[in-house]
C-alpha cells in the first residue's frame, strides 16, 4: 500500500506543478506532520495523504497534529479510495476522518483518481483562504 501511495502523491506533484507552476510543495519531514506543505496564492494549506484499498489506518498523533493545524490554516486529508465501487478521491477536514466512509457530508468527493480536479480544489482552497485574510501591509 505505501508504494501505491507514494505512486499516487508523485502523480499529484507533477500535475500540481504543471497546473500551478508559481505554488511551492514542501515535504514534512516532522513526526505526525502532514505529508505536504503547499504555498501559493498568498495562503499554506497541509495535506496528508492515504491510500485506502479499501481502509487505511492513521497514526492518533497525526490525526490530533492535522487538527491543531486545521485552526491555523487549510489543513485536509486526501484519501484515493479502491474498493469494490471503483476508484474515488475524497477531501477530509480533520475532524470529520473516522467517520469519512460513513457520511458523504463530511466531504468532497471526485470520481476516480483524478489528480487535475484534485489540483483545481486545492487551488480554489487557496484563492477563498486568502479572500478572507486582510493583505499585510509592507512599510
Amino acid at each position: 500500500m505505501a508504494k501505491r501511495e507514494a505512486e499516487l502523491k508523485r502523480a499529484f506533484t507533477q500535475e500540481l506543478k504543471q497546473q500551478l507552476p508559481s505554488y511551492l510543495v514542501l515535504l514534512q519531514a516532522t513526526a505526525g506532520a502532514p505529508d505536504r506543505l503547499i504555498v501559493g496564492d498568498n495562503c499554506v494549506s497541509a495535506w496528508e495523504f492515504k491510500h485506502a484499498d479499501p481502509n487505511f489506518t492513521t497514526d492518533g498523533n497525526q490525526v490530533l497534529f492535522c487538527r491543531r493545524l486545521a485552526r491555523q490554516i487549510p489543513c485536509f486529508y486526501v484519501v484515493y479510495y479502491e474498493g469494490k465501487l471503483g476508484k474515488t478521491t475524497h477531501i477530509i477536514h480533520p475532524e470529520k476522518i473516522e467517520a469519512w466512509k460513513f457520511s458523504d457530508s463530511c466531504h468532497t468527493f471526485i470520481a476516480g483518481h483524478d489528480h487535475k480536479l484534485l489540483v483545481r480544489c486545492i487551488g480554489s482552497i487557496h484563492v477563498q483562504s486568502a479572500m478572507r485574510r486582510p493583505a499585510l501591509e509592507v512599510q
